[in-house]
């Protein structure tokens, strides 16, 4: 389909540095140009920004703005994204399977990234202060707005993350995957050495870790890390 031959997923858990790495990704030109997917009721994706009349539109065309010319397809999908991709594509085509079966009719062979994240106290406060201010990455540059700290929100989220991150490692286990494992530091540090020789490609000749985008974790965050430490402390 549109030419592809291969392709991987991005398997992402919330406020693990996706946009940091698909950004990284994308400037190469060479392996794919990762995208999250819209689901139906993400209206603001598929229609707002992509500009497609229908979602079935879309859909089919997800799949060529995501890959470059020599053949490989990428994206990167939350757990909710990934269950909804594979509903999508049976809804839509009537191709059914078991696992990575779905997708890989309509890309060719599938390999997944697991995009994770150390510290996950700094992942649960990053994905409040988003949930809150609806700033998902340093694309924007008004100021945020004044947050104010809560345990019980940071708790939640911790709570939240763990749920996806089980549901990713339980899918792995299903089918016997194994996928390369990234952390949110070491693509922070423009560590990418593990990812081309795992998908098959070529390492770029120029560095990988080009990118406009920032760490968005400031002094407010580190205090409230802080503080979450000191009130859970036994």
């Amino acid at each position: 389909m549109y030419g592809i031959s291969r392709g991987y997923i991005i398997a992402a858990l919330p406020r693990t540095g996706s946009f940091l790495l698909c950004d990284m990704l994308a400037r190469l030109g060479s392996v794919g140009y990762p995208q999250e997917y819209g689901l139906p009721e993400d209206e603001a994706t598929w229609s707002g920004h992509h500009g497609h009349a229908s979602h079935l539109s879309y859909f089919y065309d997800f799949f060529r703005f995501c890959s470059t010319p020599n053949g490989v397809f990428g994206c990167k999908l939350m757990w909710s994204q990934f269950a909804g991709l594979r509903h999508d594509i049976r809804r839509y085509t009537r191709i059914d399977g078991q696992g990575l079966e779905p997708i890989e009719a309509m890309t060719g062979p599938i390999r997944l990234v697991f995009l994770d994240r150390r510290d996950t106290v700094m992942q649960a406060i990053s994905l409040v202060r988003a949930m809150k201010t609806n700033i998902w990455s340093s694309h924007r540059t008004l100021p945020p707005p004044p947050l104010a700290y809560s345990g019980t929100a940071i708790a939640d989220a911790i709570e939240l993350i763990g749920e996806n991150r089980r549901q990713w490692e339980s899918f792995f286990a299903r089918h016997a995957i194994d996928p390369l494992r990234l952390s949110y530091e070491d693509v922070a540090q423009g560590d990418l050495a593990a990812l081309f020789p795992f998908l098959g490609v070529e390492a770029p000749d120029r560095p990988a870790n080009a990118t406009q985008l920032k760490r968005q974790a400031d002094d407010q965050s580190r205090a409230w890390r802080d503080r979450f430490a000191i009130d859970n402390t036994a």
